[in-house]
């Protein structure tokens, strides 16, 4: 049986939400620091 897409895509969605802390990170926080979205990476557990 394989896996739903939509199920991946939902969990994608929810990192990268995760990520952007809900959208209040953007253009201008990477800008002004490339390296932002890599250090909240680090931070992600998983869940």
């Amino acid at each position: 049986m394989r896996p739903d897409p939509r199920a991946k895509l939902v969990r994608r969605t929810q990192k990268l939400n995760w990520l952007a802390r809900e959208r209040e990170m953007g253009y201008a926080e990477w800008r002004e620091d490339p390296m932002v979205f890599l250090k909240r990476a680090r931070l992600w557990d998983g869940g």
